[in-house]
C-alpha cells in the first residue's frame, strides 16, 4: 500500500519517471530529450489517431483480459483503500505543495532568456487549473485509490474500474526493454486510449455532475500530458540520469529534491494516519 501511495506522491511532485512487463515493441518515433512537450504529445496524439499504436493496445488490452479471466486481477487491485479513504484531506495539502513548487520553480528562473531547459521549468510552473478544473482533477484522480465497487454510485465504479485496467498496463511496461523513449510514448497512448474508453462510457451515465467532471477532466488533457513530459524531463536532474550544466539547473535541481522530499513526508504522514483510521 504505501509503495503505491508514493507512487502517486511522485506522479504529483513531477519527478516519478513514467516508464512503466511484457509488451512487444512496435516500430514508434522516437522524440529527444530537447523536444518540448507540448510537441511531443502533438505528434504522438497524430500517431494515436492514425492507429500506429493499435497492435501495441490490441496486445496490452488482450494480457489485461486474460488476467481479468484467470482469476488473477484481484491481487493486482488488492491494495487499494476502501471508500473510508480521506482523499480530500491529502488532496488539499497536496496541492498547497504543488503550488509552493510552482513559485520556487518561477523564482528559480526569474529574468532567464528563453531557453528549451527554461521552457520545460516554464511548463511546469503555470501549469494552474482554475478552481473548478482543479476539482474535477482531484474527483478524478481520487479514484487510483478506491477498491473496485467502492464508488458511491454505478458511474463511479465504472470510473474505478477503467482507472485500474489503465494502471494494471501502465505497469506492465516496466520492462528492461524496449527502450525508455518507447516505453514513454506508449505510456502516453495508454493515457489517450483511457481517457477515450471514460468518454465513450459517459453515454451510459447517469450521473450528471459526474458527467462534467469527466468533461472538465478532458478538455485540456493533452496539455496537461505535454506538461508531464517536460516535468519527467527535468527529474533526470535528481535521479541521477543528468547532472545540472549551470547555476540556473543547480537551482532548479534543488527545489524539485526539496519537494519530492516533501512530497515523501506528506505521503507517510498521511499513510500513517489513515491506517490508524
Amino acid at each position: 500500500m504505501k509503495i503505491l501511495f508514493i507512487f502517486f506522491a511522485a506522479v504529483l511532485s513531477g519527478t516519478l519517471p513514467l516508464l512503466p512487463q511484457g509488451v512487444s515493441s512496435d516500430t514508434v518515433q522516437i522524440i529527444p530529450f530537447e523536444s518540448n512537450g507540448q510537441e511531443a504529445i502533438r505528434l504522438i496524439r497524430i500517431s494515436y489517431e492514425e492507429g500506429e499504436y493499435d497492435a501495441f493496445l490490441a496486445e496490452s488490452d488482450k494480457t489485461y483480459r486474460e488476467v481479468k479471466e484467470n482469476g488473477e486481477f484481484s491481487q493486482f487491485a488488492i491494495g487499494r483503500f476502501n471508500s473510508d479513504f480521506k482523499w480530500s484531506d491529502w488532496d488539499k495539502r497536496a496541492n498547497a505543495l504543488l503550488d509552493e513548487k510552482r513559485e520556487a520553480l518561477l523564482e528559480a528562473i526569474e529574468n532567464q532568456e528563453n531557453s528549451p531547459f527554461v521552457n520545460k521549468v516554464h511548463s511546469l510552473a503555470l501549469d494552474l487549473p482554475d478552481e473548478e478544473k482543479r476539482e474535477a482533477l482531484s474527483k478524478i484522480s481520487s479514484f487510483r485509490f478506491m477498491a473496485p465497487g467502492t464508488g458511491k454510485t454505478q458511474d463511479e465504479n465504472t470510473l474505478i474500474d477503467l482507472d485500474l485496467e489503465y494502471e494494471y498496463k501502465a505497469l506492465h511496461l516496466y520492462h528492461p526493454e524496449p527502450s525508455s523513449e518507447e516505453r514513454r510514448e506508449k505510456l502516453a497512448a495508454l493515457k489517450m486510449e483511457h481517457l477515450e474508453k471514460m468518454n465513450a462510457a459517459l453515454a451510459h451515465f447517469e450521473d450528471a455532475e459526474l458527467k462534467k467532471t469527466v468533461d472538465l477532466f478532458s478538455n485540456g488533457f493533452d496539455e496537461r500530458l505535454g506538461t508531464s513530459w517536460d516535468s519527467l524531463d527535468l527529474s533526470e536532474l535528481i535521479n541521477g540520469k543528468r547532472k545540472p550544466a549551470n547555476a540556473i539547473e543547480e537551482k532548479v535541481s534543488q527545489v524539485l529534491e526539496h519537494y519530492l522530499d516533501k512530497f515523501k513526508d506528506l505521503g507517510n504522514e498521511f499513510m500513517s494516519e489513515n491506517e490508524k483510521s
